[in-house]
């Protein structure tokens, strides 16, 4: 909980402050104060007025669904650390990683489609109807006892003294961060920097997803065999990739094929991670188990804000094909931090 509010302060209330400093100034080159006279202006605009209630409506529908996701994300990984055997558990927790990726590939153009060929609503209205149907499978699936330990929030935080845990957390934001310093550009780095056409769009997307699924299942084999011993050799293959990617994309092919590569590779650590992270909190720390369940979509949203940001802001100051530069920075500490991950696990 505490990583996920730090994230939030850090990255969204930082930029919401210099947001509204801009807000109140004349311009970026006349810095003298005219606060209430901008937002009069803007407020007087009818697209403008048009707008903001039409994004104050999604804002309320939508945050409270991403919550829920989020929380029922934690909750699969509690119930999949509950009834899985420990020797089939991380194959479990790759295949519940992606189903994600497919509820994502899949969703897009189906609820694409269904919007073309009826309307928005009728979209929306399919995903409320198979909602109360997973909900009724829910109610009579998951058990009403379970086997964990109540704990208070303090118990829980002691999970991150162990040592194997903070490095496991370090490796995976960063590899996110990594992640989305060149997929928050993904689009203009296919239709722009690699010349494909808009029509093209869709389909690389969804071979892009694809490697990503491959990636969660070949996650399930690797942490199956090798545990986590095999992720400074991951960490370092996406450091390589980031470093190719401004030679590579002079060649459209050979961009889109190094695309796949890289996100095949990035599709693996975060099974590898936690299903480590549910051994540990098994073994060591019981009390913890449903914190251990939650670090990954913690991680993930952290490291998303932080590659998101060092992208918008980097591509100020580099070309959108020499990203990939940006990105190999956050690989190199996950390459380092990978290492040590091991080296302290064999302890």
């Amino acid at each position: 909980m505490f990583p996920a509010i730090i994230g939030t302060l850090v990255f969204s209330l930082i930029p919401f402050i210099r947001v509204v400093y801009y807000s109140g100034i004349k311009n970026q080159f006349d810095t003298s104060f005219a606060l209430f006279s901008n937002y009069e202006r803007v407020w007087k605009n009818e697209y403008f007025r048009i707008a903001f209630k039409n994004s104050v409506q999604l804002i309320l529908i939508c945050v409270p669904i991403l919550v829920v996701i989020a929380i029922l994300i934690s909750l699969i990984l509690v119930f999949v650390s509950m009834i899985a055997p420990i020797e089939k558990r991380a194959m479990l927790v790759a295949s519940t990683f992606a189903g994600f990726s497919i509820a994502t590939i899949v969703g897009v153009p189906v609820g694409t489609a269904i919007s073309n060929a009826f309307s928005w609503r009728d979209s929306f209205a399919l995903i409320s109807v198979l909602t109360v149907i997973i909900c009724g499978f829910l109610y009579w699936l998951v058990p009403r006892n379970s086997r964990q330990e109540n704990a208070s929030l303090g118990n829980q935080v002691q999970l991150f003294r162990d040592r194997r845990i903070v490095l496991g957390v370090i490796v995976m934001v960063t590899l996110m961060s990594a992640e989305y310093t060149f997929y928050t550009y993904v689009r203009p780095i296919i239709t722009t920097v690699l010349g494909f056409s808009t029509t093209n769009l869709t389909w690389l997307l969804g071979l892009i997803g694809v490697t990503f699924i491959l990636g969660n299942i070949c996650a399930g084999v690797i942490a199956n065999r090798f545990g986590i011993t095999k992720l400074t050799i991951i960490s370092g293959t996406v450091l390589v990739c980031l470093l190719l990617m401004n030679a590579m994309f002079r060649v459209a092919w050979l961009g889109i094929l190094l695309l796949c590569v890289i996100c095949f590779v990035l599709g693996m650590p975060g099974s590898i991670l936690q299903v480590m992270f549910l051994n540990i909190a098994d073994r060591e720390y019981p009390e913890a188990m449903n914190l251990a369940s939650s670090l990954n979509p913690i991680c993930t949203n952290v490291g998303v804000s932080i590659g998101s940001l060092t992208a918008s802001i980097s591509i100020n100051f580099v070309q959108i094909n020499q990203i990939g530069y940006v990105g190999a920075i956050y690989a190199l500490v996950a390459v380092f931090g990978s290492f040590y991950l091991i080296k302290t696990s064999a302890k």
